[in-house]
């Protein structure tokens, strides 16, 4: 009897953590659609959206492969009679009128969209196994701390259709890293690598947590077959893309990035509503502040992976816009449980580091 009544409020537990996560899903998706955070709007140009979708936008973008591939294969299977209501939907519902949308490309839309929801769901839930992977305190902590990270996402600007995916693949590696999970660490991680060339960065924090282990042959191993990985991939994608217009990576550093980092006012932007923008000075002193508390408390694995940001400064000051809260996305989940620690401090929720790391 004992194990029913488990099973049923297991089962409860988890139709209301899923609801809960896809409400604030809906709700993230919502800000970023309605504020064209999203670059769906664009018609034309290197970045347009058909142009990501079928593999004929500008390099780099173009070799951010994963995400385009799972549309262009979900369109192809959908039967035509469901595009062609798919798009009278699209067209009836003034859709097009208010994103920008394009009428032949309905399909490829709503298949975005899908992508783009399950990804901020997987991110979630892979979120909360990240938490409770390091920290041993209540259960509702760790069940309920990823609407704030879901709720936190429109503050990073505006995306493209491989950021969210990315973001829930990125946070896998991480995750299956800790745990010395190599099995799916692996797959994830090859994942990662087609989805955007910024899986060199999980190479970059394995050897900063593990570099000091004794078994430094399962070590080594380790780290070359990363770094072998990626460089085969990008390979790839770059010998399959060679013919795309644009450069191999774009240098922003002396005309755009020198001119933000030098105006004062680069660092009080806000959003129409009020919300920090950018490189808020205000923004980023509150999460140094929540990182940097009871620094020594903290998940050793994450004070090291915090490392990650900087290459990420450096790479986005020489190749990206250095502005923009996007490029750091893939800190987002080793920032975001350092503050959370932070926050709990604050109001006396217990919590303690559980994991070993060795390997």
């Amino acid at each position: 009897m004992n194990i029913k009544t488990d099973k049923f409020h297991l089962i409860i537990k988890w139709a209301v953590l899923l609801f809960a996560y896809m409400i604030m899903t809906s709700i993230v998706l919502n800000v970023t659609f309605t504020n064209s955070y999203f670059h769906f709007h664009l018609p034309e140009g290197p970045t347009a959206f058909q142009k990501i979708v079928y593999a004929e936008a500008n390099r780099p973008f173009v070799y951010r492969a994963l995400a385009p591939f799972l549309i262009r294969s979900l369109t192809h299977i959908t039967p035509d009679t469901l595009k062609s209501k798919i798009s009278d939907v699209v067209e009836s519902r003034d859709i097009l009128e208010i994103f920008g949308f394009r009428k032949e490309y309905a399909t490829e839309y709503v298949w975005s969209f899908v992508l783009l929801y399950c990804s901020l769901i997987g991110f979630a839930l892979v979120l909360r196994k990240f938490i409770a992977t390091f920290y041993r305190s209540p259960s509702y902590l760790a069940d309920f701390a990823p609407l704030g990270a879901l709720a936190c996402i429109p503050l990073l600007g505006s995306y493209f259709i491989y950021d969210y995916p990315n973001l829930m693949l990125f946070t896998g590696c991480l995750l299956f890293m800790a745990q010395k999970n190599f099995k799916l660490f692996y797959p994830i991680y090859i994942l990662t690598c087609f989805s955007k060339e910024t899986a060199i960065l999980i190479p970059f924090i394995f050897f900063l947590n593990y570099s000091l282990i004794n078994d430094k042959k399962k070590y080594w191993i380790h780290l070359v077959t990363q770094v072998i990985i990626w460089i085969l991939i990008s390979a790839f994608l770059r010998y399959i893309f060679r013919d795309n217009p644009g450069q191999l990576l774009e240098t922003h550093f002396l005309g755009h990035n020198l001119s933000v980092l030098t105006n004062p006012f680069s660092y009080f932007k806000f959003t129409a509503n009020a919300l920090p923008k950018d490189f808020n000075i205000f923004m980023l002193a509150i999460i140094a502040l929540l990182t940097t508390v009871h620094w020594k408390e903290k998940a050793i694995y994450l004070r090291r992976a915090s490392a990650i940001l900087i290459p990420m400064i450096a790479l986005a000051l020489a190749f990206g816009w250095v502005e923009e809260i996007r490029m750091y996305y893939e800190s987002v989940p080793i920032f975001y449980i350092l503050c959370l620690h932070s926050v709990t401090k604050i109001f006396n929720i217990p919590i303690e580091q559980t994991t070993d790391f060795s390997i």
